[in-house]
């Protein structure tokens, strides 16, 4: 068992003290990329006929439905 905070804590800080960051996808790459998705923003995902757009997008979902 551990402590969250202790092995985390560090790790939110950090991205707690950066000026602007958006909503975090869960995708580790993309979201280093681009430092999650701020609202204001429109993003367009293109790729040919059966790449995984919108399979791509469902596992994106849960990131931007608020929590109940």
């Amino acid at each position: 068992i551990f402590d969250m905070r202790e092995d985390l804590g560090p790790a939110i800080e950090a991205i707690l003290q950066k000026p602007e960051h958006g909503i975090i996808t869960g995708f580790k790459d993309f979201d280093r990329l681009t430092d999650g998705i701020l609202p204001e923003e429109l993003w367009v995902v293109g790729a040919r006929p059966g790449a995984g757009k919108t399979a791509w997008m469902l596992k994106m979902a849960p990131a931007f439905v608020p929590e109940v």
